[in-house]
């Protein structure tokens, strides 16, 4: 469910335009995509998030837009978990190292697991 197009957890007009198009199409029900709870929690640089309270301006106005149009607004709160630090599916899903760096200036963070067991090998 994960979209990748946020920038420092912030929603944006794609959010709004994505997300929008599902409640002018009648549905129900529209979920935000999976959205992080702080920030170290993030899958990718991409992900959306709710760590700070400058991040409610944005969303509001997605769900006031969605609540306008009949429909009803939701939220996937996520924590990444081992999953944290890795790259978007685009660049291969692995963990970010020096080239993510180099090549979009996204530098890899500590992973806060409830173990330290690895989700794959890698």
């Amino acid at each position: 469910m994960s979209q990748y197009r946020a920038k420092n957890g912030f929603a944006n007009d794609w959010h709004m335009v994505h997300l929008g198009r599902f409640a002018l199409g009648g549905a129900g029900l529209v979920f935000v995509e999976a959205t992080a709870v702080e920030k170290r929690g993030l899958r990718t640089h991409g992900d959306l998030g709710i760590w700070q309270d400058d991040h409610i301006n944005e969303l509001k106005r997605i769900t006031s837009f969605i609540e306008t149009e009949g429909s009803v607004p939701g939220i996937q709160l996520a924590h990444a978990g081992r999953k944290a630090s890795e790259r978007r599916p685009w660049h291969k899903e692995l963990p970010l190292d020096a080239e993510d760096v180099e090549l979009r200036s996204e530098r890899p963070w500590s992973a806060i697991a409830p173990s330290p067991i690895p989700y794959a090998d890698g």
